[in-house]
């Protein structure tokens, strides 16, 4: 696995020259091309196979962009219904509490009624 200590080396470079934490997102991006990339190696070519192109690497950047940004736009079409649903939730209790109000009403004048007349 010496390409991979490569590539580990140069990732390490390229963060120090850049300034870039560990926590940054853009590691978990990496981590998840590494994972796909070695098992699409493992199921095609085996353990040994090279390492694949340029074109295949960029390839899957593309689909991860493709797939963040389809979720990005699921994620804010989610916030706007949970909102939306918030917003209802809210009128239906309004109308609730006057619901509730006026059957109480009606209670106590139907109480009031029935002490006059008994």
């Amino acid at each position: 696995m010496a390409g991979d200590d490569k590539l580990a080396l140069a990732i390490a470079e390229w963060q120090r020259k850049y300034k870039i934490t560990d926590s940054d997102p853009i590691f978990a991006m990496l981590d998840l091309v590494r994972i796909h990339l070695q098992h699409t190696r493992e199921i095609q070519n085996g353990p040994d196979a090279p390492t694949p192109p340029f074109e295949d690497f960029r390839s899957t950047i593309v689909l991860l962009d493709q797939c963040a940004k389809t979720f990005t736009k699921h994620a804010g079409q989610i916030s706007t219904q949970l909102g939306a649903f918030a917003r209802t939730v809210e009128r239906i209790n309004r109308e609730d509490l006057i619901v509730h109000l006026a059957f109480a009403a009606i209670g106590v004048a139907a109480g009031y009624l029935i002490r006059c007349y008994l």
